[in-house]
């Protein structure tokens, strides 16, 4: 049988943080707050999205539209959990594609 210590057993997902520049020309606003927030959903970490001095969770759409981060600004996006990469690494890309489909 195998034994972790306390430490070992949080460490099994160490948080993921990353900033992303917001290059659409909109900024974060309806529509892309709720591609966002469909996609935090998909997953089942927890995500956060944050800018200086707010934070949100990225499954809520008022919360994400409430950051108010414009074209220009900087978010960190944070995940904690199982899946917690994929989802940053979703995120980055829907971000990074202006909240375009795929083509």
């Amino acid at each position: 049988m195998a034994s972790f210590s306390p430490r070992e057993l949080t460490d099994l997902y160490a948080m993921q943080k990353v900033q992303v520049k917001v290059t659409n020309a909109l900024g974060i606003h309806a529509r892309p707050s709720a591609k966002i927030a469909h996609l935090a959903s998909m997953f089942s970490c927890t995500v956060w999205l944050a800018i200086p001095g707010r934070r949100a969770n990225a499954r809520s759409i008022v919360a994400v539209m409430s950051l108010a981060a414009a074209v220009g600004s900087t978010i960190t996006i944070e995940t904690n959990g199982p899946d917690e990469k994929e989802a940053i690494d979703a995120l980055i890309d829907l971000i990074g594609r202006e909240f375009a489909a795929r083509r």
